[in-house]
């Protein structure tokens, strides 16, 4: 499952979660995706059951430059790739995280209302 939180993509850049969307005109089913055998760890595997493939989206925003909104299907956001450093391990595109590292300032002003109001509990 994808909750609301803090993610790190696996380029490193951090994210924030608002919510899990829909898309109010779509209603077949996106193609599958090809899936890649995944480690023997699978702890950072997200719970991909509950997922409506054909509408369910993540709605999330950039902590970092200008902050912006994206929206990016949830079966692709929970995803397990190849790893950059050895593309025989699976890592997921985006990382939970419990709270923001320390040395990564986020401008509170910047956030959308609806996310935010759930960070400043996690920050600092």
């Amino acid at each position: 499952m994808i909750n609301t939180g803090f993610y790190r993509h696996y380029k490193g850049n951090f994210y924030y979660v608002i919510a899990i969307v829909k898309h109010s005109e779509e209603r077949q089913a996106l193609p599958q995706r090809t899936t890649i055998s995944t480690p023997a760890d699978t702890t950072h595997q997200r719970d991909t059951a509950n997922l409506d493939e054909a509408r369910d989206y993540v709605l999330y925003q950039a902590l970092y430059g200008d902050y912006g909104l994206w929206v990016r299907p949830a079966t692709m956001f929970a995803e397990q790739l190849p790893s950059p450093d050895d593309d025989r391990v699976q890592i997921p595109r985006f990382a939970f995280l419990p709270a923001l590292p320390e040395q990564h300032p986020v401008d509170l002003t910047r956030l959308v209302a609806l996310g935010s109001l759930h960070l400043v509990d996690k920050i600092g």
